[in-house]
């Protein structure tokens, strides 16, 4: 998936913290990740300003079982 809009499953970037979007929180729960308990959900493109950027939202496994993509 390389559309963040066309995803229907993450929250939108701007609802979430610093920290969800860097990745170190979970997108959806927000509960602080690790190497170990961190998934990636894979780059995601979005438009800011007029360019296209790429993020990497990151998900626990909790939350990664409970919203499939």
């Amino acid at each position: 998936m390389t559309g963040l809009e066309s995803s229907g499953e993450l929250p939108p970037v701007a609802a979430l913290s610093r920290e969800q979007r860097r990745g170190v929180h979970c997108v959806w729960c927000s509960a602080a990740l690790s190497v170990r308990t961190a998934v990636d959900l894979g780059a995601r493109e979005i438009a800011v300003f007029g360019s296209t950027v790429q993020w990497f939202p990151r998900c626990c496994t909790t939350c990664r079982d409970s919203h499939p993509e």
